[in-house]
C-alpha cells in the first residue's frame, strides 16, 4: 500500500508537470501526436529508474511545449536517476545534461562536459568603439579582425584562443568593463557542426 501511495503521488506530479492533468481519464488513443509524446515521458519516469534512457524526446513538439517538458523532466527526475539522451537538437543537450559525446556515422569526435565544450570552443565578443581600439583589441585578443553590426553599432570578435576571465582582463587593460559590451560562450548546435565538420 505504501508503494500505492509513492506511485500515486508520483503519478499526480509527472501529469501536473508536463500539463497532462486534464487528460487523465481519457485513453491514449483520444490524445493529440504532442500530448501522447508527453505520456511516454511521463510513463517512463513512473518508475524513477535508476537509468532513464530517452531517444529524441521532444521530436515533433513545438517551441514552446518542448521547452516545458525539458523543464519537467529536469523537475521531476530523481538525483539518483543517470540519464542517457540521444538528440540531434542540440538546445536539448544544453538543457539536459552534463556530459556531451558527439558522433558522427558511428564514430566518436568528441566527449567531455557541455560547459567546458562550449568554454573550450570559442567566445563571441560584442563591444562598441573605434577602428583605433579595434585593432589594438584585434592584436591583444589574437584574432581575425571582427565584424561590424551597423544596427546596434557592435564591433563582433571571435575569440578562439583565450578564455572569458582573459578576455576580461584585457578588456579591463583598456578601462573597458565600464564600456558597453557582452561575453557569449558558443552554442552547442556550432560547436556540433564544427566539430562534425572537421572531421570530414
Amino acid at each position: 500500500m505504501q508503494l500505492y501511495n509513492a506511485m500515486e503521488v508520483d503519478v499526480e506530479l509527472l501529469l501536473k508537470e508536463l500539463k497532462l492533468t486534464e487528460f487523465k481519464n481519457q485513453t491514449a488513443q483520444t490524445l493529440s501526436g504532442g500530448q501522447k509524446r508527453r505520456l511516454s515521458i511521463a510513463m517512463a519516469m513512473t518508475m524513477q529508474p535508476k537509468v532513464l534512457a530517452f531517444d529524441e524526446p521532444s521530436c515533433g513538439l513545438g517551441v514552446t511545449t518542448k521547452r516545458f517538458v525539458h523543464q519537467a523532466i529536469l523537475n521531476v527526475l530523481s538525483k539518483d536517476t543517470t540519464l542517457l539522451l540521444t538528440t540531434h537538437d542540440m538546445e536539448e543537450v544544453e538543457a539536459l545534461v552534463d556530459q556531451c559525446c558527439i558522433m558522427h556515422l558511428g564514430k566518436v569526435l568528441k566527449i567531455g562536459s557541455v560547459a567546458q565544450m562550449c568554454a573550450q570552443q570559442k567566445f563571441d565578443l560584442k563591444i562598441r568603439g573605434n577602428d583605433a581600439l579595434v585593432q589594438v583589441l584585434v592584436e591583444e585578443l589574437r584574432c581575425e579582425y571582427p565584424t561590424k553590426n551597423a544596427v546596434c553599432d557592435f564591433w563582433c570578435f571571435s575569440v578562439t584562443n583565450m578564455g572569458q576571465l582573459q578576455i576580461m582582463n584585457v578588456l579591463n587593460s583598456h578601462g573597458l568593463l565600464e564600456s558597453e559590451w557582452i561575453i557569449e560562450a558558443a552554442k552547442m548546435e556550432q560547436i556540433f557542426m564544427e566539430v562534425v565538420d572537421s572531421a570530414q
